[in-house]
């Protein structure tokens, strides 16, 4: 399967351990390089892949695959080579770093403290660390459940640093993120929004629970005037979906 290891040029994913300023604990961020990374001088655009709820920054490898997700992709140039950012969503001390502490005030799915430290501490020090082409236009969001709603509201209120943002059954409306807080920056512009924006990607199956949620965004978006591209297929709120996502939003 497109998720099954291959004899092809492998990439790494590399383990950075980082004190974030915004939780104020020792957190881990997990980073794939692409194949042959450490022998050019390439710069790579890169990919800010959000894990879902009750989840941590492993979860896109160690049940998703996307490392060979992108190996495949990257072999069979369907995509281009490309650095893949997987931070932390939740507001914890990373494991395996001291006793488990949980963030005071923190009793939400979605933590108020993620976005600022996403764009304040995560991006800057990928940039600094990594070579990547430090622009909008190379420069992706994307996330599953809870990541789907982060990438859906912080990608459209950062057009100066995101111009691809990708909500795979996104956590959005009813009890969980707000869909018209979501939406605003987009609706409230649609004609700046659609020369700024490359990509807009929703999906969602339709054995989903959140599928109703995603239909009314979709909806609004439409109506808005707001270029998109809509998957639907059949399927629930499980792994097998999300690999199939990033399969086919990867390129």
């Amino acid at each position: 399967a497109f998720y099954d290891s291959r004899p092809v040029p492998h990439g790494e994913v590399r383990m950075v351990m980082y004190e974030s300023k915004s939780m104020g604990v020792t957190r881990w961020i997990w980073i794939y390089t692409p194949p042959n990374y450490d022998r050019t001088s390439e710069r790579y655009p890169v990919l800010y892949l959000l894990h879902g709820n009750g989840e941590a920054q492993n979860g896109w490898v160690m049940n998703g695959r996307a490392n060979i997700i992108l190996d495949n992709l990257i072999a069979d140039h369907k995509a281009q080579p490309m650095i893949a950012v997987m931070p932390p969503g939740h507001a914890l001390q990373g494991a395996n770093v001291g006793p488990l502490v949980r963030i005071a005030g923190e009793s939400g799915m979605f933590s108020p403290r993620f976005p600022k430290e996403l764009l304040e501490e995560v991006i800057p020090m990928v940039e600094r660390d990594y070579r990547v082409i430090a622009d909008a236009d190379h420069r992706a969001i994307a996330g599953l459940s809870m990541g789907g709603g982060q990438a859906l509201s912080i990608g459209p209120g950062h057009p100066d640093l995101f111009h691809y943002v990708l909500g795979f059954s996104a956590a959005v409306g009813g009890q969980m993120l707000n869909l018209d807080d979501v939406l605003q920056p987009l609706i409230a512009n649609p004609a700046a929004a659609n020369a700024k924006f490359k990509l807009v990607w929703v999906s969602c199956e339709k054995q989903d629970f959140l599928h109703a949620a995603s239909q009314q965004l979709v909806e609004t978006l439409t109506k808005s005037g707001i270029r998109h591209t809509f998957r639907e297929t059949e399927g629930a709120h499980v792994w097998s979906v999300w690999r199939n996502n990033l399969n086919d939003a990867s390129p």
